[in-house]
Formats: C-alpha cells, sequence, structure tokens
C-alpha cells in the first residue's frame, strides 16, 4: 500500500467516492467505524473527504470483495502493505458481469425458495451481500423474485402453501435489513402505510430498506392501516412524509375517502402525502383523481421522488 502523505489533496466528498468506486455510501461509512477504513479527513463541517490513493484503495478491496475475500482480511492485508500497485478501472464488461451474476443469483434463490430450500436461498443471499450493494440485492434479486414466485402460483406451478413459504421468507428478509442499526439523517421519518384492505407488503418493504440505505429514518406502519387512524399516525409520528400503497383496484378506491381524514392538513407542518403501487400503475385513472404525489412506477422513481420531495421541505440530505 503506498503510504499517504500530508500534502496530498483530499478533494473527493462521500457521494463523488462512491459513485466513483462503486460501493455504497452506507459501506464506506460501516468501514470507517468497524475498520478505520478508509480513514477521511474531515472538513470543519465535519465532511468527509478521500484522496486520489484512498480512492484507489477502495478499488482495490472492492476488487478482493469480488474474488470472495472477507472485507475484515482485505483491509488487514492492504493495510499490512500487501497492495498491488496498480488497479484496474471499473469497465463497462465489469458492469456487465455484475448483471448477469444478479440476474443468475435471483433465478438460482427463485428456485431454491421454489423447492423450500432455505439453505441455498441462505448461501446464495450471503453470496451476493458480499458482492453487491444492498440497493442491487433489492431491486434486482427480491423483487423480481417476488415476481417470479406470484407467477409460478398463478400459474399452478407451486402450491399457495409454498407461495406464501417463498414470500414470507423475502418478507423477513427486508424487514431484517430495513430495522439493522444504521446512521440516520435527524429529520422527521418517512411513514410507510399500506391502504386500507392491504396486505401485500413486500414493495412497501423494499422502499423501506432503500430508504434506510439512504439514511433516511423511517416509521414502518405496514399492512391494511384504517384511514381513521391517520390523525394518531401523524400526531405519534409526527412524519414529513407518509407515503401509502395499493396493490389493487379496491385498494386504491378506499384511498378516495382519504381527504375527509386529513383534519388538519392546512397546517404548515402537516406531512406530505405520497402514494404508489401496481393499482395505480394498471388504471392511471387513480393516480390522475388522486390528491397527493405520485411516486411513480418503479421503485427507483418512488426513492428519487421522495428524497426530492424532503429536500423541497428544506432538509438536509448531504453528508
Amino acid at each position: 500500500m503506498s503510504n499517504q502523505s500530508e500534502e496530498q489533496d483530499y478533494i473527493y466528498n462521500i457521494g463523488a467516492v462512491s459513485r466513483m468506486t462503486n460501493i455504497p455510501i452506507a459501506n464506506l461509512r460501516m468501514w470507517e467505524r468497524r475498520y478505520h477504513f478508509p480513514a477521511a479527513k474531515r472538513t470543519s463541517g465535519k465532511h468527509r473527504l478521500y484522496s486520489k490513493q484512498d480512492i484507489e484503495n477502495l478499488l482495490w478491496i472492492r476488487n478482493r470483495l469480488k474474488e470472495g475475500m472477507h472485507i475484515s482480511k482485505a483491509i488487514q492485508f492492504l493495510l499490512n502493505g500487501n497492495q498491488i500497485s496498480a488497479v484496474p478501472a471499473y469497465t463497462t464488461s465489469d458492469k456487465i458481469a455484475d448483471t448477469q451474476t444478479l440476474a443468475a443469483m435471483q433465478i438460482e434463490i427463485a428456485e431454491a425458495l421454489k423447492a423450500c430450500n432455505l439453505e441455498t436461498a441462505d448461501l446464495l443471499l450471503h453470496k451476493a451481500m458480499t458482492l453487491f450493494s444492498l440497493s442491487d440485492i433489492v431491486l434486482d434479486i427480491i423483487g423480481p423474485t417476488f415476481v417470479a414466485i406470484g407467477e409460478a402460483w398463478h400459474t399452478g406451478t407451486i402450491s399457495i402453501t409454498i407461495e406464501h413459504f417463498a414470500s414470507n421468507y423475502l418478507h423477513y428478509q427486508l424487514a431484517a435489513w430495513m430495522y439493522r442499526p444504521t446512521f440516520s439523517l435527524a429529520i422527521p421519518p418517512v411513514a410507510l402505510i399500506c391502504a386500507p384492505g392491504e396486505y401485500h407488503e413486500g414493495s412497501l418493504l423494499m422502499l423501506g430498506v432503500l430508504l434506510r440505505e439512504a439514511h433516511i429514518p423511517i416509521a414502518y406502519i405496514g399492512q391494511t392501516l384504517p384511514l381513521s387512524e391517520l390523525d394518531n399516525c401523524i400526531q405519534s409520528l409526527a412524519p414529513s412524509v407518509i407515503v401509502l400503497t395499493a396493490m389493487t383496484e379496491t385498494t386504491a378506491q378506499a384511498l378516495s375517502e382519504l381527504p375527509k381524514w386529513l383534519t388538519h392538513k392546512d397546517q404548515p407542518d402537516f406531512p406530505k402525502i405520497a402514494f404508489g403501487g401496481r393499482a395505480f400503475i394498471e388504471h392511471p385513472i387513480f393516480a390522475e383523481s388522486f390528491s397527493g404525489i405520485y411516486l411513480g412506477n418503479t421503485l427507483q422513481e418512488g426513492l428519487h421522488t421522495i428524497l426530492t420531495v424532503l429536500s423541497a421541505l428544506h432538509f438536509s440530505l448531504g453528508q
């Protein structure tokens, strides 16, 4: 490993480093906390700054993880002076290979769950965690696996017992990731709620994990909350945004009663109301008539919309 001199420039913020190395910001913070690596400098405002050497070291670490080395061993190896002198750039072919690997692992995990083989599913997910960001796993493995399991049930390939078994396994993984200890911004939470009568919460759980990866605090309410409870939710949790999801036409229609329950909506600190879900994608007329902010047709769009709303409320999302 090259020695870092005091003269080198620390000019890259954590967002730039994450983009240049394809390492999630959450990982960079966690590694610094657990392993004191990378040793970022701090500005007077406590923001992290990194050098070119830091980026080269992180690229080397990332490549060792892709080879299967555990993060603690890779960092120990690096800090003991065993880094190779040159680190190849992350090329387009690398990204294509990663995408192919994600797709292949998703298929294997779906097949393992259809066969009730939890040991194989666990091993595959563990391997994925060493290779990819949690956001990639949620979007490119968990999401498509939900779809694959649902389609297998609809076509009669698997029984409702297996569908529940597999879905509950995925729900458990998402809930564990969503509630894991991690740094959160000092802003009011985003409340995540299923429409009245809505029991399908897979997409809402995935959104919760993505928000936590962005260090947004959440208040997860989940399945079928009566609209009459919204005032209690607002009083108890003081959320910045309330997200309501509906997956079926029936549950989307139930949300049409929402305005009469928002008794304090004219107050300046009243939370923003956002909505989304399959029902609004399949029936755009619901989205057009609903009073609130439409999240979009994908989880990525939903995350972006929420972050945009929070920024418009003048909450600082940077670090």
